[in-house]
């Protein structure tokens, strides 16, 4: 390093130190490299402010007077005496309307449409208990739990996918509701809060829901996509006995006395159920509060019991009597009381644990199908009037009511007829009577001879 310069570079072979001036450098000495200058001034290099496509003054930039500009969103007031008059016309990008608006408002149309479709269909749990048959008629059976979603993602090197990311079983039993073209509508092999699933999933399966429930338990949010609201459930599937029983390796044989008609992985087949479809659960009611949207697998819609408290989470006061519903295999609905023996109830969510439950009628009584029921328009009470019956004329008899009817047409016209003659024979004197109009002419000429 020499004194008061800057940092030189080492000597070439032969050659003298090199004093590197502000500037520019001494020369050389013998085979040493050229020293290089200091810099110029700054250019306008990569990314320099403004000059390339997309900066603030280049070719579609803010200030270029040719680029297109969005619409901007304003809010108008006007007052008019005691009247104030706001207009908002808001304009959103593609993207915030697709992740953010768009799924608002979806959610209040499917409100609104699922409003009008609880109060007018048919439903309630007998209606939703004749799913569960109908799906064991099939040669596959009942639905599992999650829909086995095919690994399209190279990242999970083919792993299954968590069931809180698949869709739920209840997709599968939309058509043996008479809901088909919903289910249709599912992509099962994305996930349930998927862009692509959350209009289908904003809409309100009425077999689902409870109709004397609160109208804030037909519907449901969820963290996974906190900007929609969808479509809720008021049962879950029951998985067996056990909190992690949905789980279960049905292959198992150390948990195949726990296993229930359905769970993440599995569903069931007639043959399967040992203990009796009209002793297995296969669905539950849960309260008011507890609902989840019906389109999510997992958890949220498929349930074991606790073991230690079968009735936690299902517990509700049932027309004064504290309890829930099950949807058994057969189609059948029974209550369950709240004070239920917990071995009996365990008993029922198991499709072959071999349990005794010759008294379930009596700790489980069956709840029959409501009657159909027609309303009496209320009004005033009007005597009905009771037309005089018709009697069809027989051959003989019309005879003389022809013949009547010919004298009376007869008999009316012949004064007409009369009357028109005599008046048409007012100003035209017959035959006769000129004689006397003819004598008077005579009678005159003695006048005249007077």
């Amino acid at each position: 390093m020499n004194k008061g310069g800057q940092p030189g570079r080492l000597p070439g072979p032969g050659g003298p130190p090199v004093r590197v001036a502000p500037r520019c450098g001494w020369p050389p000495g013998a085979g040493g490299p050229p020293e290089p200058g200091m810099p110029g001034p700054g250019g306008y290099g990569p990314g320099g402010p403004g000059r390339y496509p997309g900066g603030p003054v280049g070719p579609g930039g803010a200030s270029d007077p040719n680029a297109p500009h969005e619409p901007v969103s304003h809010v108008d007031l006007e007052l008019t005496d005691d009247q104030l008059k706001i207009t908002v016309d808001v304009t959103w990008a593609e993207e915030v309307y697709r992740t953010a608006v768009r799924p608002r408002m979806m959610g209040v149309v499917n409100q609104l449409k699922g409003k009008m479709a609880v109060f007018s269909a048919e439903s309630g749990p007998h209606v939703l208990a004749q799913a569960g048959p109908r799906a064991l008629g099939t040669p596959q059976g009942t639905p599992r739990g999650t829909w086995n979603r095919a690994k399209t993602d190279p990242d999970r090197i083919g792993l299954d996918y968590p069931p809180v990311q698949r869709v739920s079983f209840f997709a599968d039993l939309l058509p043996y509701l008479g809901r088909g073209s919903l289910g249709s509508q599912v992509n099962k092999n994305a996930a349930w809060y998927a862009d692509k699933n959350l209009e289908v999933g904003g809409a309100w399966v009425p077999e689902l829901l409870v109709p004397t429930y609160p109208q804030s338990a037909w519907r449901a949010t969820t963290p996974y996509a906190p900007d929609a609201v969808f479509g809720a459930t008021n049962y879950v599937g029951i998985s067996g006995a056990g909190l992690d029983s949905a789980r279960y390796d049905p292959k198992d044989p150390a948990v195949k006395t726990k296993l229930g008609m359905t769970g993440y992985g599995w569903g069931s087949k007639a043959e399967e159920v040992t203990d009796g479809l009209a002793n297995t659960i296969y669905l539950m009611q849960t309260p008011p509060g507890l609902q989840q949207p019906w389109i999510a697998g997992g958890g949220a819609t498929v349930r074991g019991l606790d073991e230690n408290d079968p009735m936690a989470g299902f517990r509700y006061n049932q027309g004064g009597k504290p309890g829930t519903f099950a949807l058994m295999g057969d189609g059948s609905v029974r209550f369950i009381p709240a004070t239920i023996d917990k071995k009996v109830l365990l008993g029922m969510s198991t499709r072959a644990g071999g349990e005794a439950l010759a008294d379930i009628d009596v700790r489980a009584p069956r709840v029959d199908a409501p009657k159909p029921t027609t309303t009496d328009l209320k009004s005033n009470p009007v005597t009905p009037v009771v037309p005089a019956p018709v009697v069809t004329p027989k051959a003989d008899d019309k005879k003389p009511d022809d013949k009547k009817g010919d004298d009376k047409k007869s008999d009316d016209k012949k004064p007409e007829d009369k009357k028109s003659d005599d008046k048409k024979a007012e100003p035209m004197p017959k035959a006769e009577g000129t004689k006397p109009d003819d004598k008077k002419g005579d009678d005159k000429k003695p006048d005249d001879k007077k």
